[in-house]
């Protein structure tokens, strides 16, 4: 016979290397853009708010599992007649992760905090024009079919001048999925800093709606955000606002796919 009755012969066996998969890469991440306007009182006054805030993200697969996570943003908040408030920070994280099942790791983040009153006080008292925040803790996701439910918790310490307070943080959270690309976040956050014997408790609850455009790296979000700060006894300071903003991403297809392998964490800093 002239050739083989089963195939070809093995030396002429032509192998194709396998293509890539397409999505997610190694390396993914995202930017974002957001504008946030609403209330805030405290007693019998009251006064418009508004913010705005960009925030980046990248993640890298190190492979067997483990990732490392690296946020940076900055937030300016201003209150009508009475000056604003800024944050300037980043996050590292070091994780292990099962895609679909579980993710648990930990962070340390730092964060720089700026506001009129702070500028006030470096012009007429010498005394330093930002306070810093330095924080470390843990944090863990357990995944399913249509939703992420996480949670963290660190301890650091906060330095303005020649104060120190002890900073305990905490947060619980769930992100709930219609599809692959529409998305609904809910999240409840605790942070209490402590100095002298006097504590600052600050209540944060958000919901957020995202909607990623199908075979875009475009994702559209709004929201809502409530805040609550007490210290001891005094009156609280509450805030109601809503919130809006774009986010760019690369090395995903999808919101899902994205945070299953991509970027996972939100960072803890204190923003305004």
């Amino acid at each position: 016979m002239d050739s083989p009755i089963f195939g070809q012969p093995a030396e002429d066996i032509v192998y194709m290397p396998e293509e890539p998969a397409a999505g997610i890469s190694g390396v993914s991440g995202f930017a974002e853009g957001s504008f946030s306007y609403g209330r805030a009182s405290a007693g019998d006054d009251s006064a418009n708010i508004r913010s705005w805030a960009l925030r980046g993200s990248v993640n890298a697969d190190l492979g067997t599992g483990f990732n490392t996570q690296v946020d940076a943003g900055y937030n300016r908040g201003d209150i009508s007649d009475l000056g604003q408030a800024n944050t300037l920070g980043g996050t590292l994280h070091a994780y292990y992760r099962e895609p679909d099942a579980f993710a648990f790791g930990g962070f340390v983040s730092a964060s720089r905090f700026g506001s009129t009153a702070f500028n006030l006080l470096h012009d007429y008292l010498d005394a330093d024009k930002y306070a810093t925040d330095l924080i470390g803790g843990l944090e863990g996701a357990v995944y399913t079919s249509d939703a992420t439910l996480y949670g963290r918790a660190g301890y650091g310490r906060v330095s303005y001048s020649d104060i120190e307070a002890d900073h305990l943080t905490a947060a619980l959270g769930a992100r709930v999925y219609a599809n692959d690309d529409t998305r609904y976040d809910f999240e409840g956050a605790f942070n209490r800093l402590s100095a002298y014997g006097v504590d600052a408790d600050l209540y944060s609850l958000s919901a957020i709606a995202n909607y990623r455009f199908t075979g875009t790296p475009v994702t559209a979000f709004a929201g809502y955000r409530y805040d609550r700060a007490t210290v001891e006894d005094s009156n609280p300071l509450t805030a109601h606002r809503v919130l809006t903003g774009l986010r760019v991403h690369f090395g995903s297809n999808s919101l899902k796919e994205e945070e299953r392998r991509g970027p996972a964490w939100a960072s803890p800093a204190l923003s305004f």
